[in-house]
């Protein structure tokens, strides 16, 4: 089992979730699981535009997902998301 299947949290079909670390940062992307293989779904962000009067695509494509900074605040925000579910 590869490190990205060990990370990756299925839902729907092969659909769900892959906890992600760069440079110390903790994320949470949108994934695919393909027999065995995770894909990331990566997108453009958004960022306001003077010149256009508008939102417009940022120019690099980034993983769809949460951003939850570093491993304690990640820690941090996962637990409590974790007590609102448990706790209704």
């Amino acid at each position: 089992m590869s490190e990205d299947e060990k990370r990756f949290m299925g839902r729907q079909g092969s659909y769900g979730i892959i906890l992600d670390e760069y440079e110390g940062k903790y994320s949470l992307n949108e994934a695919k699981n393909n027999n065995g293989v995770i894909y990331r779904d990566w997108c453009y962000l958004s960022k306001w535009s003077k010149s256009e009067g508008g939102w417009i695509p940022d120019e690099k494509k980034r993983p769809k997902g949460i951003y939850l900074g570093d491993k304690d605040t990640a820690m941090k925000l996962l637990g409590r998301a974790y007590n609102m579910l448990k706790n209704g």
